[in-house]
């Protein structure tokens, strides 16, 4: 061995050493030796014998070898061995100790961040129990001890974040425990010195009321391939517990526990607290089925197999399962409220809902949803996806794709998203959302008072079929379908559509013209066109009745209103309006405005308001079949004082600055009978 450091050597005999303020190596020899090494960084080596190594200052070494020994780590961050490996044989006795070789070792680290090790490697000789005791002190200590009960490490609270790592050097016995100590948060199960092969046999670690954290496989230097089965009890606190190869069982017990079994088929069970049961730390598990009990608190799983089971009893918080499956799909247990596909993966195929209110978000593959019972929200994302509410007030989304969505029983809202999407309601209350893009979509209603919104916004069309109900369609381009069977139910069109207007197709009753829409039309049956609330009132719009028993509502700019066929209701509203009846018997009302009035063929009756500054015409009054009606006035003798011949026409000023000219008419051959009070 070259030395760099200075070197001081004991005697046979029992010595008292004291070292300098240099960097030193100090070895004793056979016999009960007391070193102090001084300030510097040394090294100190105890030989033979019941030695007492002091550190003091600096960051020092200090080896126990054999014998019964106290090493007293001092000031600095100083490293702490407590024996040395033996061979199997080795003869004890002939150098003074038990035959048996059973010592005991006393490691004290004091303040600094310390390195304490209870053995080195491989199996020391002997037969006897050596016990080593550890007090790290102040500062971050690291302890090394084996997986036994022979090792004992004394933390006082508040003393630092404390790090225990197992050394497996050899199989633990079938049931072997270790207890974490108070006071110390870490536990890494193994040092990988040497390559350790084989079997673990079962064995337990327990944690303590630390927030601890525990990871019973990884590699710290070298190579381990442990492939046994761990149980591991975290006791109380916020814990992070990490297993690896092997059938392990962790409790995470009382705390916010993250809690991971790796490879192998696990049991994780949360406990109380906030828990994170999750299969893939390292990787992946695909070739494992896991069971996971996150228990009382809002717990997240993160499941990597379809076989994984995620159990949680009723009332036991609000669940997340985060998937993470490669091929394959998961059904949702009873109580696991959330379903997120992590990242947008692509390799889940299905997922299935339970009896709860799911949010079920999947991932960018093309993917099977099923909703279960309860109010579920689904969001498919990307991809060609197939989703199913069930039962339950439901909302589905397809995201993305050329999506199928099918509401099921209840009032349940659907929406598209990009695609060509199909989207059925089924039965209840439904709103149904194409989606706003360059994409035919179809929507259909089912049973039930549904809401179906085109949205072809750049240009295409929609087809829409609301079934059985009184249901509502919103258009917004002319090509957009409505779909209606005969006595399907009371329907109605919402069009807004910019620059352009609408025609109603069959068995739909109702339109309303909303935005800029210029024109609307009927059909045969007896339609409500209706222009008053969300229209422009800045642009006059074209309100055509067809046949039926038709009311139409203009707005308040110009209108040109013409009922066609059937016994129609007509209004104006403000404006100068251009009112038409058409064949059948109706009744007209301009309302505010200059309005010119035509019955057409039937026996037509005129409103006359007695509010604005109006002069309102009538193009076509036939005496004794059409008639007028005007407010404000009892009977045809208290009107009469109010009418005069003007050339061909009659006309009459009802109130200071309002006139009904009735075009063509001889005021010589009117009666009573013309008017309606």
């Amino acid at each position: 061995m070259i030395l760099s450091k200075k070197q001081i050597l004991g005697t046979d005999g029992p010595d008292t050493i004291t070292g300098s303020a240099e960097d030193e190596e100090i070895a004793t020899g056979p016999g009960k030796d007391i070193v102090r090494a001084g300030d510097g960084n040394d090294d100190v080596y105890g030989g033979l014998g019941d030695d007492t190594l002091y550190g003091e200052g600096g960051n020092d070494r200090l080896f126990a070898e054999l014998g019964n020994d106290i090493l007293y780590g001092g000031d600095g961050n100083d490293y702490l061995e407590g024996s040395l490996e033996l061979p199997a044989n080795y003869d004890f006795a002939s150098v003074g100790l038990p035959a048996d070789g059973r010592f005991v070792n006393y490691l004290y680290g004091g303040a600094g961040n310390d390195t304490l090790i209870a053995e080195t490697t491989g199996p020391t000789g002997g037969t006897g129990a050596r016990t080593t005791h550890m007090y790290g002190g102040t500062g971050d200590d690291i302890y090394y001890v084996r997986f036994s009960d022979q090792n004992r490490i004394f933390e006082s609270p508040g003393e630092g974040t404390d790090r225990i790592i197992l050394m497996y050097r050899d199989t633990p016995g079938s049931g072997t425990t270790f207890y974490m100590p108070a006071n110390v948060e870490r536990l890494d199960g193994v040092l990988g010195t040497r390559t350790v092969n084989g079997v673990r046999s079962s064995a337990t670690i327990v944690g303590n009321e630390l927030d601890n954290s525990i990871q019973t496989d990884g590699e710290l230097g070298g190579v381990i391939t442990p492939t046994g089965n761990m149980t591991v009890l975290a006791g109380a606190g916020n814990d992070s517990v990490v297993t690896g190869a092997g059938n392990d069982i962790v409790f995470g017990e009382a705390g916010n526990d993250y809690l991971s079994g790796g490879i192998g088929t696990d049991v994780l069970i949360g406990g109380a607290g906030n828990d994170v049961l999750d299969q893939s730390y390292y990787a992946s598990d695909p070739a494992s089925a896991d069971a996971l009990y996150g228990g009382i608190g809002d717990d997240v799983y993160g499941i990597d197999h379809s076989g994984d089971i995620a159990f949680e009893n009723t009332g036991e918080g609000h669940d997340l399962a985060v998937l993470r499956i490669n091929g394959g799909g998961w059904y949702a247990h009873a109580n696991i409220e959330d379903i997120w596909v992590q990242g947008g993966q692509t390799g889940v195929t299905f997922i299935v809902g339970n009896a709860l209110n799911n949010y079920i978000w999947a991932g960018a593959g093309n993917e099977l949803l099923l909703g279960g019972g309860g109010d579920d929200l689904i969001l498919g994302e990307a991809g060609n996806d197939t989703i199913f509410g069930e039962s339950g007030n439901d909302s589905l989304n397809g995201g993305a794709g050329v999506d199928y969505l099918a509401g099921g029983i209840g009032n349940d809202i659907l929406n598209g998203g990009d695609g060509a999407d199909a989207l059925y309601g089924e039965d209840g209350d439904d709103q149904l959302y194409a989606g706003n893009d360059f994409a035919t979509d179809i929507l259909v209603g089912g049973a039930g008072n549904d809401t179906l919104v085109g949205q072809s916004g750049k240009g295409d069309y929609d087809l829409m079929d609301g079934g059985a109900g009184d249901d509502r369609y919103f258009v917004d381009t002319p090509d957009d379908l409505t779909f209606e069977a005969a006595n399907g139910g009371t329907d109605s069109v919402y069009a807004n559509i910019n620059g352009a207007g609408y025609y109603l197709y069959a068995n739909t009753e109702n339109l309303y013209i909303e935005g800029k829409t210029s024109f609307g039309v009927g059909n045969e049956l007896d339609n409500l066109i209706d222009a008053r609330w969300n229209n422009d009132h800045s642009i006059g719009v074209a309100l055509l009745g067809g046949r039926g028993n038709d009311q139409i509502h203009g707005n308040n700019a110009a209108n040109g209103i013409y009922g066609e066929d059937g016994n129609d209701t007509l209004y104006g509203y403000g404006g100068n309006d251009v009112i038409v009846g058409g064949a059948g018997n109706d009744i007209i009302d301009g309302m505010d405005g200059n309005d010119i009035m035509v019955g057409g063929a039937g026996a037509d009756r005129f409103v006359i308001n007695t509010y604005g500054q109006n002069i309102d015409h009538i193009l076509d009054f036939e005496r004794g079949i059409d008639k007028v009606q005007i407010g404000g006035y009892a009977n045809y003798a208290s009107l009469q004082s109010h009418m005069y011949q003007q050339g061909a026409d009659t006309v009459i000023e009802y109130s200071t600055g309002r006139f009904l000219v009735l075009q063509n008419v001889d005021l010589g051959t009117l009666t009573g009978a013309d008017f309606g009070f």
